[in-house]
């Protein structure tokens, strides 16, 4: 593992290591299909905006399944997701989603727990709605497949750094996957979007937190 990444995974750990774990066991509860909605609506907003979303999505399904998002009213899911923007968007997702999910798998999609991972994969990113960010997700938090998902956070920290300079998804998805032991690629995507979120901000990064500050070739006051 290069010493930048492995200084930040050191320091995040040290920082926020205690909350991933229990997250980590938080997410190992909920249901496949839960995530799925879940990361969906994360899209282009913030977690408090999703955590209200979801807070309305279930006062009007009850439980979130596909089947109690199909048969919603697409009005009253668009009044649910509005808090999380782009809910007319999101709501038609959901229900292309729902609908797939239901024809497809008949209601579940464990079958992909038995699957290879890029079999897996595949079958993901042919559902409309479903990219490379969300198929991981899901791969990567229901069924425990080594698969680091990348988000804008880790795609920044990424390139800031030097770790890969590409904007590929894939690219960036791979380099870190050499990098880190496939066991720990789980909470190393969680440590990392929250690096991203405190200390290598999009905006005012925090550089003299940073625990890589002399040696990252973004660093303001490194030069």
């Amino acid at each position: 593992m290069s010493s930048i990444l492995e200084n930040i995974l050191k320091y995040a750990e040290k920082t926020y290591g205690e909350n991933v774990n229990k997250f980590i066991d938080e997410i190992r509860k909920r249901e496949c299909f839960e995530h799925l909605v879940l990361t969906i609506i994360s899209q282009n907003t913030n977690w408090r905006n999703v955590r209200k979303a979801a807070e309305n999505l279930k006062k009007i399904l009850g439980t979130i399944t596909p089947y109690t998002v199909l048969s919603a009213n697409i009005v009253d899911l668009e009044r649910a997701l509005k808090p999380a923007g782009l809910y007319r968007v999101k709501s038609r997702w959901l229900k292309n989603i729902a609908y797939t999910v239901v024809k497809e798998f008949g209601g579940s999609l464990d079958c992909l727990e038995e699957l290879p991972l890029d079999e897996a994969r595949e079958i993901l990113l042919k559902i409309p709605g479903i990219g490379f960010k969300t198929a991981d997700i899901i791969l990567c938090f229901c069924f425990s497949k080594p698969i680091l998902p990348v988000d804008t956070h880790i795609k920044r920290i990424a390139r800031r750094t030097g770790i890969c300079v590409s904007k590929n998804y894939d690219e960036i998805r791979i380099k870190l996957e050499r990098e880190i032991r496939s066991e720990a690629r789980l909470k190393a995507h969680l440590l990392l979007i929250l690096f991203g979120r405190n200390i290598c901000r999009a905006r005012k990064p925090l550089c003299r937190k940073c625990p890589v500050n002399g040696i990252c070739p973004s660093s303001i006051i490194s030069k």
